[in-house]
């Protein structure tokens, strides 16, 4: 695993394969934004169990590409509520664990699809930076998105960052949004691709 710095909030982790990236952050992630088990204490049996009972398969080693986790996560992990943590957890605790001020954690692995690290990126950016938020957050009002949100529902994704994920998939991954078929406002790309680079700078 690779950690690289991309400004004083925003750290990406590069796994060797996506499986070690899942192996390392499952838990994590899926803390934060699962519909099943957000804010909710969970083994990774019992992850895995949920999942294939709602998929008919276990393929989550397989299709997630990226992740993307708010330091605030990682606060239940260190107070011991999840004891005990896997030895890979446990890495990632030791890791970030001391770290005082607010940071995000965005994770792409070496054989990840091109557009998944501008996914995570927009979903950082996002979640540390309270003017690129404030300008998505007005774009967004004045468009309908049930058809990307019913979408995005069942590839796992809680309500709760309903909004965070609609505007990383437009703005990163609308090819893979055509090839799938779900409807979204095509102009949005383009709006969001702007203020990534307006305010990334």
């Amino acid at each position: 695993m690779k950690i690289i710095k991309i400004n004083d909030s925003i750290l990406h982790l590069l796994f060797p394969n996506i499986s070690d990236m899942c192996n390392h952050l499952l838990r994590f992630q899926e803390y934060y934004e699962s519909p099943k088990f957000q804010n909710e204490i969970f083994t990774i049996g019992q992850f895995k169990k949920w999942y294939s009972d709602f998929y008919g398969i276990f393929d989550y080693y397989d299709i997630v590409e990226g992740m993307n986790i708010p330091s605030s996560v990682l606060k239940c992990f260190i107070e011991g509520w999840f004891d005990p943590l896997t030895e890979n957890e446990t890495k990632i605790i030791d890791l970030f664990g001391h770290r005082s001020t607010s940071f995000y954690i965005i994770a792409t692995a070496e054989n990840s699809s091109s557009d998944i690290y501008d996914h995570e990126l927009l979903h950082a950016l996002y979640g540390t930076n309270i003017h690129y938020k404030s300008s998505i957050d007005t774009l967004f009002k004045n468009y309908t998105l049930k058809d990307l949100e019913k979408y995005l529902y069942y590839l796992g994704y809680s309500k709760k960052v309903m909004l965070d994920e609609c505007h990383a998939y437009i703005g990163a991954c609308s090819e893979f949004l055509l090839r799938e078929g779900v409807k979204f406002p095509k102009e949005l790309v383009i709006k969001i691709q702007l203020l990534k680079n307006e305010y990334l700078k």
